[in-house]
């Protein structure tokens, strides 16, 4: 496939800030110079700015998954979607989902959304590769992994939220979450909250389960819950997952 613009550049989300907000990652990019070539492997989240027309992301650069071609480069495109997900101890949370396959990173720490639920609660933010991992299996690995029939008294600190940061997304997981619904015998509490604000966890505290799996607490909380996706959902577990839970320390 041929690109038809003359002038497409790519720059690092890190050195350009608010200007380059795509979700897109660049995996590979080779940029001609003359009669050299450049290549650059996984330089992160980045952005396509096309001249003259502000910051944009081509139609074309949204749907393929083949090298695109212009007179300046040749890259391969993959894109990531997130989810804001939250219920019980965000280490927990966060332990779960790293250990899902399609799960590009998880962001631990606090979400805030809109009203009446803009107070600060425990939980993750998940990057995922779409094309890997649905958002139907995110919602429902999240629902079977935290108490999301129980209104219980910590609520104000772990409440049992999806949030979305689109309306878009927010209609979609609407639906997802209607769907589910029948395979609950109680009625669930999760809700549908529109993303506002993220504090993430101090460093210390990122990566809590893989950074150390045989922690007593990982070992009482994280690790049973995966567990029993093993035993429920394997296709979702990613090869590492299952690797670490089978080197379990007994």
């Amino acid at each position: 496939m041929e690109y038809q613009h003359e002038q497409v550049h790519i720059f690092p989300a890190t050195e350009y800030g608010r200007s380059v907000q795509s979700g897109f990652r660049i995996d590979l990019v080779v940029i001609w110079r003359g009669h050299g070539v450049k290549v650059r492997r996984n330089i992160g989240f980045v952005g396509a700015i096309l001249l003259g027309n502000g910051v944009q992301v081509p139609a074309c650069l949204q749907k393929s998954r083949q090298p695109l071609i212009s007179r300046k480069c040749c890259f391969w495109v993959k894109k990531f979607e997130k989810i804001g997900l939250g219920g019980g101890c965000h280490w927990c949370t966060e332990g779960v989902f790293v250990s899902l396959r399609g799960v590009e990173k998880v962001d631990q720490g606090w979400i805030a959304g809109s009203a009446p639920h803009d107070t600060f609660s425990e939980a993750v933010i998940v990057h995922f590769d779409p094309a890997v991992i649905s958002a139907e299996d995110l919602i429902a690995v999240h629902l079977e992994t935290h108490a999301s029939t129980v209104n219980h008294g910590l609520r104000h600190r772990y409440r049992s939220a999806i949030y979305a940061f689109s309306d878009q997304d927010r209609v979609r997981f609407g639906g997802i979450l209607d769907d589910l619904r029948t395979g609950f015998s109680a009625p669930l509490v999760t809700e549908v909250v529109m993303f506002d604000h993220f504090r993430a966890s101090p460093p210390e505290y990122q990566d809590y389960y893989r950074t150390d799996p045989n922690r007593p607490f990982c070992q009482n909380y994280i690790s049973p819950k995966l567990r029993a996706l093993r035993r429920r959902r394997p296709e979702v577990l990613s090869e590492e997952a299952v690797r670490a839970l089978t080197e379990e320390v007994p």
